[in-house]
């Protein structure tokens, strides 16, 4: 059965919950996800077209393994080169290696892929990781697009999303 697309409103609760701008009314009325077949194609065209907007053939982008299979092969498809970036057993869970990430950023890195909470390891940036990532972005120039289809889903706690930091609202489109 094809998957069905409809309109739906953005909730009032979005801006309070999430620290995220809630879309425009315009915005809103072209979310359509109604089945798994649907969010896959929803996002993986998104992805797409992030990276052939952003990416030239030969640049480099950074993305997460183990992760979502769409991403790297989107950027090899697209003439890019896919630079896996890894998260590690830390204390509390798992953390981002965020010296080994910037230690593989060369002059043609141009983006980063951030998957918050993280599928399949379930790894949510702490605050330190977020505000990294943003000196990391800022001081490299870099592109990113966050994944946070998972932003909500979560049994205590609020969800925070790189976008909401300074400086990262143009540098950040979200995928949720």
């Amino acid at each position: 059965m094809p998957p069905v697309y409809r309109k739906r409103s953005v909730p009032s609760r979005c801006t309070a919950a999430s620290g995220r701008e809630a879309p425009s009314r315009s915005s809103a009325a072209r979310v359509a996800v109604t089945s798994e077949t649907a969010t896959y194609f929803i996002l993986s065209y998104a992805l797409t077209k992030f990276i052939l907007a952003l990416m030239n053939p030969g640049d480099e982008v950074l993305y997460p393994n183990p992760g979502y299979p769409i991403y790297e092969s989107q950027i090899e498809f697209h003439g890019g080169k896919a630079v896996p970036y890894a998260y590690f057993e830390g204390a509390e869970g798992f953390e981002l290696g965020i010296d080994s990430m910037e230690s593989q950023i060369t002059p043609r890195t141009k983006l980063l892929i951030v998957n918050d909470l993280q599928n399949p390891t379930g790894a949510e940036c702490s605050a330190g990781e977020r505000e990294r990532l943003a000196e990391l972005v800022l001081k490299h120039g870099l592109y990113v697009l966050c994944d946070e289809a998972y932003f909500d889903i979560r049994y205590e706690g609020k969800s925070y999303s790189l976008a909401s930091l300074p400086g990262m609202g143009t540098m950040v489109p979200l995928v949720t």
